[in-house]
């Protein structure tokens, strides 16, 4: 790559640092009804229930500034810190299991954009990641070894949704775990590997 495209290139991340960064406008902004919020979106974003319902929880009024910014410092007692990281985890696991465990935001899309054709390798059941990519145009499959429930936290769920007989998940999601990258139809495919939460 010569020079002038790699600072066009880093250029284009840091702007894309800047689009992914969370609103910062005065409270009015920031407490948006739905309805509002859908009309500042650029015309081809890709909808993101997972990263919409992280920044509503991180930018209600009832979180300050101080507490965002300096979460693990003294300026927030630990009554406080211990309150909201609680109330982060329920929200979290309810996330977890109706969308991922990692969120994807515009600059990772775009990133793995370049990589494309992709493949995930546990994907979970809900495959959010390739549903995202795909909405953004990105050439993906997933596969997780558990289609209906893998990536989901069942323990202290009180909201498992149970999938009807006869229905099938979306065709980029497929069953199957690591070995699946041995087989002669995805080594001759060029797909590059991508790991959203691997652990």
């Amino acid at each position: 790559m010569g020079k002038n495209n790699k600072k066009k290139r880093k250029r284009s991340l840091s702007a894309d640092s800047r689009e992914a960064a969370p609103p910062t406008a005065d409270r009015t902004q920031q407490t948006k009804s739905k309805a509002d919020a859908g009309k500042d979106k650029k015309p081809n974003a890709v909808k993101n229930p997972l990263l919409d319902k992280q920044h509503a929880f991180l930018y209600q009024e009832s979180i300050s500034d101080a507490e965002r910014k300096e979460f693990f410092s003294d300026a927030v007692p630990s009554e406080r810190r211990a309150q909201l990281w609680m109330d982060q985890a329920d929200l979290g696991e309810e996330l977890v299991n109706r969308y991922a465990w990692a969120t994807p935001d515009p600059v990772a899309i775009r990133i793995l954009k370049e990589f494309s054709p992709l493949v995930e390798v546990g994907c979970g059941s809900n495959a959010y990641w390739c549903k995202i990519l795909r909405e953004a145009g990105v050439d993906i499959v997933g596969y997780d070894v558990n289609v209906d429930s893998g990536g989901k936290i069942e323990e202290g769920s009180s909201k498992k949704k149970k999938k009807k007989k006869g229905t099938t998940g979306p065709s980029y999601l497929k069953q199957g775990g690591p070995e699946v990258l041995e087989t002669e139809e995805l080594q001759k495919s060029g797909r590059t590997l991508f790991l959203g939460y691997p652990d």
